[in-house]
């Protein structure tokens, strides 16, 4: 993996705001994955998060619609 020079450069705030810091958002990426697995398990389990974005996302919602629906 490249070199990060992050450390070294002054942060600036994510779109001159206040509220959003994005200044970790770099070394979050980085310790999202474990970067010593081979491409191939690497490439699985990114498969499998997205499957369960794609799915578990608006299976929750629908739950969520349901329990609503059953309490009103």
């Amino acid at each position: 993996m490249t070199e990060n020079n992050s450390y070294e450069k002054k942060r600036e705030r994510f779109m001159k705001s206040g509220y959003y810091d994005a200044s970790d958002v770099i070394e979050a990426a980085d310790k999202a994955y474990d970067q010593s697995l081979d491409e191939a398990e690497l490439k699985k389990r990114r498969i499998r998060d997205w499957i369960f974005i794609v799915i578990g996302v608006p299976a929750f919602i629908a739950f969520m619609y349901l329990i609503v629906m059953i309490f009103r």
